[in-house]
Order: structure tokens, then C-alpha cells, then sequence
């Protein structure tokens, strides 16, 4: 029998009833009485007549297992808009349609070549969720998430949603009026005994602004609707997905082979020791001419359950004097022989026990996590290597180890393997790639030319340096005795080159092996000390660096969740002395200054999907201006404080990115900015400090295939010209002056992966990076 629904009168009443609840409404509610299913009711209406919705929606998982609380979450945002388009983060999955082509993109950096795809198929109609099943990949991670599709895009484009909640053995049951933020929600209890759902609905607008699901084993699961908003105003750049660099585009995703676990397989790791009690040894020439079956553990649930099953194989093998069980203790001598011996008395594992003191795990196996089972054959070669815990374990492994004792070489038979595996890979790629009856869009391919001459500059060579593995951005420093530049080598690490092309220095960046850096900024502040702040486009985290390249700040810090940091600047934006790191977001997160200790100053959310930031010169009381670029296409100046002024539009052109010059005059360019014109034209142009356009320069079009920093300028000759560089994807190099009438352009015959240009005491320096070298040129200007 169903249960009838709570009645409550909103108004006066439930301004008491909130108070004694202990919440407080947000805004006055209407005079009248409601029912829960009424409220459902009309929360399904407002979703069918909302003409557009935005949300910055995040999904939360709790689970408890053996006393231990993991957590995790991901994003559940929905951006709609009628007639057909549609913008949706739901985990791993960021997908978007324009009423015309839909995109797609896998947002996961650690799946390899996945996170490359784009699928880019044309639209004839509306994006329906029933055309999401077509892509098996893609509908499995959307619907097959822990809260499936966002409910608030079924509201949006489905009839009948919840109609199954309304069937005669539902319970639907108002509990209360609650607050999330400050929008105070009808709290609707929705489901059968012991497996409720709840609704956290708007008493006014009637948006869904969070969902609590049924628990089910230990895992509970959270939607939080952020800034959940009916007719939101959202524009075409509110529904784009971005071709990540080297993008692959594809008409449906093609999963690539996992990868291999480590690349020990069939090698040698050298001399280790592992110690037992009573002083026993166990190293790798002990264990020479036996087969070793070595799992590492600490006191962990998964470690438990992998141990118990190892016990089962331990105990068909205990006796066979060719293999060597040994549970291996990862955290060396931090408990004694007793509670160790106790521990796996607990768990029933009878495994002989040795310690890792020596970090050999680490350093020689290079295990990231525990439990790790690692078996040499009897030569010291690594044939297993697997982590985590594997429920196959019990009977696989007496049938590898059976292999093993008879000669086969199982390491060489997984590397043929995962050989086989890649191949087909990229054969179905090929499959998913083709053009077939025209479902994908040919991406420019950019080919570099030969090398030509600049018809003003002559350049003659100072000196090479083909010392870096793969040369990036460079960055010059000041004549302070230390390097005079840096140069990115590979993602994780900077070196410093002195004038004469010779390495001084070379730094490890103290950052996770999983985040990359391939740009960075510099400033110095009032004390005279040198910074750095590194980052990468779209990464999680922005990292900040002392001159020694001590880690000082990373921000955000923790697991704060956001679409990804575009651009980022070191900068004393209210001449205190001291600097504070500005951040800019891709989404909604905006703009947020932080000092070095990590202290928020503020945040601005008055532009979004943040794409470049550039601090203006000093004004007479020493503060400075930020400016903010945005997919807006216009420039947005935040004050000191963080407050901002009325946004700039220069001329027609939607501004992507803005550079402000070392040094100008204030009637030349003191500014770059780089657009796409309504004909698809790459443009740079000068911007005077009234904001007056004083020139353009059309650049070549083609994306650079490697994280180049577009533009940069410089004081290169005795006048007061700055001159503006730029790189192009065809190997060419630009030069523009501040005032517009110097020009020139030439082909460098290589792909560039970094361009800077300076003057060293009388004399005028390009230097470039490429993908085998740094070199330093002498800039002459020719004679007419």
C-alpha cells in the first residue's frame, strides 16, 4: 500500500517549521500548500519548458571497507540549450553538440592514445541519449557510471522521466525543507523501504539541486547541482570540446590495449636483499637457480585478500625445493617480528616473511602501489609482474609456475602479446578513422618547409647546444651571475644555459610523475628573491619554485576538482612587495590570486573558460592590472583587489590570447593579441594603452604540434622599438615592430618548440628550440 504524501504549508508555517529543523530559507516562499508528488510534478514541468539549463554539477562516491573511508568524485555538469545543443561532463566523458556536429573526448591523460580521440560526427538532428548508444565506449562510461546519466539532461530532453516513480509501491515522502548553498530545497524522500532516494528540489524555481542515492554496500553516492540555473545565458563557445594536441579524429572511440605494468619484463634488475628474521638473507643470488614468488604487502584490506589467495598456491608448492615463496613487509622495520608474525597469523597466511629494508620495491622493481606479485624465473628475470589484487590468481598461477619450471619463457610470450594487441589497435583505429560517407572533418596537416633567409635580418650562428633530450619553451633571466636562460627538457625538467651555449644547471621539478609542466613564469619581488610558476594547458595543478627550485606552493592544493588551469602568472598586483599566483580556469571556476603560503586573496567568476592572463605595467601608485582573456573574445580587467571594470572589445575581432610587451612606448603596441577573424584569418595585432588597434598581421594557420608559447617580445637594437615574435606550426618565424612598419618572416626549416630573442650587451640574440637542439643567433640588420 502506498504511503500518502506529508503535506506542509509553505510561507509563515515553514519559516517555523525551518527554524525548529535548523535551517534557515534563502528566499520567501509562495502561500500555499504542496505535496511531494506534486513537487516532482513540477519539477519535471520546469525542466520540459526550460529553453536552456546550465549546472557545474560534481558526483561524490564514499565507500567503507575493512575501517578504511576511500573517496573520490567527478565531474556531472550539463550545459543545454534549444534547439539542439547540448554541452555534458558526466566522469570521464566531456561531450558536445552545436546542433550541427557532435564531439566527444575521453578526459583521462593516463589512458594513453584514448585520450587523444576525438569522435566528431555530424548531427542532422537533435543530440539524443538514445544516439549515445551508438558509441559502445561512450555509453558505457555514461550510463554505466555510479549515477548513470545526469538526471538533470533526462529532465531536459526525455518525456516520462520519472514515471516509474509514481508507480502504486513507491513511497514518496516531503521529510523537510533544507538549505544547499543558500537555496533552500524541498527534501523528498523517494523509493521502497531501505533503498530511498533523495531529492533536494528548489521551493521556487523547482531545479534539481542535489540527489542522494540509495546506499548500496557501503558506497554512497552524492550529486551536488551547482549553480543549477534555468534560461541560462549561454553562448556557441558554452558548447565546444577542443581537439587535444596530436587528436586522432574518429567516428566512435576505439579502446587501446592497457598497458604493460612495467617494462621489466624478461630483464634483470640487478642485486637485491631482502631480510627475515634471525638475520636471514634472501637476495637475488640466493635465490639464484630457483624460481622466486615475491608479493609486497603493508596492512592494507587489498593486501589481505591478495596474501590469502597466494596462501593457496603457496600450499600446492611448499614443498617443491625450485620455487621460493616469500611475502615481502614494503614498509622495512616500522613494526617488530611479533605484531609482524601476528598480522599474518590474523590473516591464516603462512608464506615465509622477509623485509624490504633496503626499498628494493622502489628502486629496482619501481612498484608504485602494494600488493605487487613479482615471480623471476630461476636466471633472475622478471616473467610476472602484476598490481593489485587478481581473483584468477588461484588457478592461473599453479599453471604459470608449472610452465615456468619446464623452461618457458612466459615474460617473452606476454611481450609477443601485447605486440599482437597494438597492432590490431591500430588497425581498428585506421577502421574508426576513415572518411566513410564523410562522418569526420581532415585535420590541416602542417608541413615544414625548407629553410629561407629573413629579408632584413642576417643571421650568423653564436653557438649550439644539442645537450637537452627534447628542447621546449625558452625563458631568459637577468645578469645576475646565474644561468642566462632556461629551457624546458622534456615535461620535468629545466635546464639553465649561460650565454655561451653551455649547461650550468639542471633541475628536477619536485612535482607528480603524473602532471607535466611546459611553461613557466617568472618575477622577482620586493626582497630581490626569484620565482617560478610552472603549468601546462588544462592541467590540475599550478606549481610554484624558489631560485634553488625548492617546491614552494601547489595550487589547488588537495583534491579540489575543476575543468583544468589554462594559464597562470606570478605577479605583485598591489605593489606590497610581495607576489601572489594568479590562476585562470577552463569552466566556470574563473580567475582566483593566492599568495605563496597558498592563502586564497580572492576569486572572479566574472569571465569563464579563462584562456590567457596578462599583467599591465605599473600605474603611478605601483599596482597593476590584470587582464583576462576568455571565450568571450573580450578582454576583462580585474583590479588589485580582485574586483573587475567593464570589459574591452578591441574592434570586431574575438580576442583568444593577449601579450603584454618587456618594454613600449604607450603611442606603439604596448599589447599582442592574437584572434580568428569572421573569414577564418589568424591574426596578430598591436594594441596602444588607449586600447587602439594599430596594426594587424595575418599568421599562418595550423595548430602548433607541441606546447610553444605563441608570442613574445623583445628590445633587440639601440632605438626603443620592441619587436614582436611569433611562431608559426610551418617551422616560420614572424617579426612584427611595435609601431607596425618593420616586418619580416622566414622559414627556419624545423618545427619549433621554443623562440626568444634579447640583446646581450651590444649584440642581438634569436634563440630557438627545436627537437634536436638549442641554438643562438647573431640578429644584423641587413644594408639596404
Amino acid at each position: 500500500m502506498r504511503t500518502r504524501t506529508l503535506i506542509v504549508t509553505t510561507g509563515l508555517t515553514s519559516v517555523v517549521a525551518a527554524s525548529w529543523l535548523g535551517c534557515r530559507p534563502s528566499h520567501p516562499s509562495p502561500q500555499k500548500t504542496i505535496a511531494a508528488d506534486q513537487i516532482l510534478t513540477n519539477m519535471v514541468s520546469a525542466y520540459r519548458v526550460a529553453q536552456s539549463y546550465a549546472d557545474r554539477g560534481v558526483i561524490r562516491l564514499a565507500y567503507t571497507s575493512g575501517g578504511h573511508t576511500l573517496r573520490d568524485s567527478a565531474p556531472f555538469s550539463v550545459r543545454y540549450k534549444q534547439p539542439g545543443r547540448l554541452r555534458l561532463r558526466a566522469y570521464q566523458i566531456l561531450l558536445a553538440s552545436n546542433g550541427q556536429r557532435m564531439r566527444a573526448r575521453f578526459m583521462d591523460e593516463s589512458s594513453g592514445d584514448l585520450a587523444t580521440q576525438l569522435v566528431d560526427l555530424p548531427m542532422e538532428n537533435e543530440l539524443t541519449i538514445s544516439k549515445m548508444q551508438s558509441d559502445e565506449f561512450l555509453w558505457t562510461h555514461l550510463e554505466g557510471g555510479v549515477g548513470g546519466i545526469p538526471l538533470p539532461l533526462r529532465l531536459l530532453t526525455e518525456d516520462n522521466v520519472l514515471s516509474e516513480l509514481f508507480e502504486p509501491d513507491v513511497t514518496i515522502e516531503l521529510v523537510k525543507q533544507a538549505n544547499v548553498s543558500d537555496r533552500l530545497c524541498h527534501v523528498v524522500q523517494i523509493g521502497h523501504a531501505g533503498n530511498e532516494a533523495v531529492f533536494w528540489i528548489d521551493t521556487e524555481s523547482y531545479e534539481l539541486r542535489r540527489i542522494e542515492y540509495p546506499t548500496v554496500e557501503e558506497l554512497s553516492v552524492v550529486a551536488d547541482f551547482d549553480d543549477a540555473t534555468f534560461d541560462a545565458s549561454l553562448g556557441d563557445d558554452d558548447f565546444m570540446v577542443s581537439a587535444p594536441d596530436n587528436a586522432q579524429q574518429v567516428r566512435y572511440f576505439v579502446v587501446p590495449p592497457q598497458p604493460l605494468p612495467t617494462n621489466l619484463f624478461g630483464q634483470t634488475v640487478g642485486n637485491f636483499k631482502l631480510f627475515g628474521s634471525g638475520g636471514n638473507i634472501v637476495s637475488s643470488a640466493s635465490l639464484s637457480g630457483h624460481t622466486a614468488v615475491l608479493i609486497w604487502f603493508n596492512n592494507h584490506p587489498s593486501c589481505r585478500q591478495a596474501l590469502i589467495q597466494l596462501e593457496q598456491v603457496y600450499s600446492q608448492y611448499q614443498n617443491n625445493d625450485r620455487i621460493n615463496f616469500f611475502a615481502v613487509w614494503a614498509e622495512g622495520a616500522n613494526i617488530g617480528d611479533k605484531q609482524l608474525r601476528g598480522l599474518l597469523a590474523e590473516w591464516k597466511v603462512n608464506i615465509p616473511v622477509v623485509r624490504d629494508m633496503e626499498a628494493c620495491g622502489n628502486d629496482l622493481f619501481h612498484i608504485p602501489v602494494t600488493p605487487a606479485l613479482i615471480i623471476l624465473d630461476d636466471s633472475g628475470r622478471v616473467q610476472i609482474f602484476e598490481i593489485g589484487v587478481n581473483e584468477t590468481w588461484t588457478n592461473q598461477l599453479p599453471h604459470i609456475l608449472d610452465r615456468l619450471l619446464k623452461g618457458v619463457d612466459v615474460a617473452e610470450e606476454i611481450l609477443q602479446q601485447h605486440d599482437r594487441e597494438l597492432i590490431q589497435y591500430q588497425r581498428n583505429l585506421a577502421i574508426a578513422a576513415a572518411k566513410g560517407e564523410q562522418t569526420t572533418i581532415e585535420l590541416p596537416q602542417i608541413e615544414v618547409g625548407d629553410r629561407t633567409d629573413s629579408q632584413h635580418w642576417k643571421l650568423s650562428l653564436l653557438w649550439r647546444c644539442s645537450e637537452l633530450k627534447v628542447p621546449g619553451n625558452i625563458y631568459l633571466l637577468g645578469d645576475d651571475g646565474g644561468p642566462s636562460l632556461l629551457v624546458h627538457d622534456g615535461v620535468h625538467e629545466v635546464v639553465g644555459i649561460d650565454r655561451k651555449g653551455n649547461i650550468v644547471d639542471r633541475h628536477v621539478l619536485d612535482i607528480p610523475s603524473d602532471i607535466t609542466v611546459t611553461f613557466l613564469r617568472t618575477a622577482i619581488d620586493g626582497s630581490g628573491h626569484r620565482f617560478f610558476a610552472g603549468g601546462d594547458n588544462l592541467t590540475r595543478c599550478a606549481f610554484v619554485f624558489d631560485k634553488d627550485w625548492r617546491l614552494v606552493l601547489r595550487y589547488p592544493m588537495g583534491d579540489q576538482k575543476h575543468e583544468g588551469i589554462q594559464d597562470l602568472r606570478l605577479v605583485d598586483l598591489n605593489d606590497d612587495g610581495k607576489l601572489e599566483l594568479v590562476v585562470g580556469f577552463w569552466g566556470l571556476a574563473g580567475v582566483h590570486a593566492v599568495d605563496l603560503d597558498g592563502k586564497r586573496i580572492w576569486g572572479n567568476r566574472a569571465a569563464h573558460s579563462i584562456l590567457s592572463l596578462t599583467a599591465s605595467p605599473p600605474d603611478d601608485s605601483g599596482a597593476r592590472k590584470l587582464f583576462v582573456t576568455s571565450n568571450r573574445g573580450r578582454i576583462l580587467p580585474i583590479n588589485a583587489d580582485g574586483r573587475d571594470d567593464s570589459a574591452i572589445q578591441v574592434g570586431t575581432w574575438s580576442v583568444y590570447y593577449l601579450a603584454a610587451a618587456k618594454r613600449a612606448r604607450a603611442d606603439h603596441a604596448m599589447y599582442c593579441g592574437l584572434a580568428y577573424t569572421s573569414d577564418d584569418k589568424h591574426v596578430a595585432f598591436g594594441i596602444d594603452s588607449k586600447w587602439n588597434r594599430r596594426w594587424s598581421y595575418t599568421l599562418p594557420q595550423g595548430m602548433h604540434s607541441n606546447p610553444i608559447q605563441p608570442v613574445t617580445s623583445a628590445n633587440l637594437f639601440a632605438d626603443d622599438l620592441t619587436f614582436w615574435l611569433f611562431s608559426g606550426p610551418d617551422g616560420s618565424i614572424h617579426v612584427v615592430s611595435d609601431n607596425g612598419e618593420f616586418r619580416d618572416q622566414f622559414r627556419y626549416g624545423k618545427t619549433l618548440r621554443g623562440l626568444a630573442a634579447t640583446r646581450w650587451d651590444d649584440t642581438s640574440v634569436l634563440l630557438v628550440s627545436t627537437e634536436s637542439e638549442v641554438t643562438a643567433w647573431r640578429i644584423e640588420m641587413r644594408e639596404n
